[in-house]
């Protein structure tokens, strides 16, 4: 493993009823296996390595050895609920070098993980796709084909990690 590896992919959470944008900043290193999230998130968000790792391993992907740390920035704003998931995904593969940096430039990615690395909607895509729209963003979810009819917002629709 190499002694520094970042990525940072584009979320978001829910504030109220408005989406607000996120950094989901991802750092690899060498060290005993662990996994960290920082960045005041509700307990849906510390519990996503378990769904990531699971649908990263049964995607085909491999878990990079040594520590893995998330921060969520801006870290004063509180973040919940699951669609932290495929946008942590995304990260390690990228900090990784699986995926390259181009294929989520421009994009906002939100979305629930299963175990089988299955992407799920979460809650608030409505407000996800208003986001997309104002910051002309492709938004990478599952499921979200009426958002590009009804928001007149870019999708890029994923059912699963193994479509990266």
């Amino acid at each position: 493993m190499a002694p520094y590896r970042y990525a940072s992919v584009l979320s978001a959470t829910m504030v109220g009823i408005q989406a607000v944008e996120v950094q989901v900043q991802v750092h690899l290193t060498s060290g005993l296996p662990a996994f960290h999230v920082v960045g005041l998130g509700d307990t849906a968000v510390k519990e996503s390595g378990k769904r990531v790792f699971g649908a990263l391993k049964n995607s085909g992907f491999s878990v990079p050895d040594g520590v893995i740390t998330v921060n969520l920035a801006p870290a004063l704003l509180h973040k919940s609920g699951t669609g932290f998931d495929l946008p942590i995904a995304l990260g390690i593969l990228l900090a990784s070098g699986v995926l390259r940096p181009e294929v989520l430039q421009d994009c906002i990615a939100v979305g629930e993980l299963g175990l089988d690395g299955g992407i799920a909607a979460v809650r608030g895509m409505v407000g996800f796709g208003l986001l997309a729209r104002e910051k002309e963003k492709t938004l990478v979810c599952a499921s979200a084909a009426a958002l590009d009819d009804l928001l007149s917002v870019r999708v890029l629709e994923v059912f699963n990690l193994r479509d990266f």
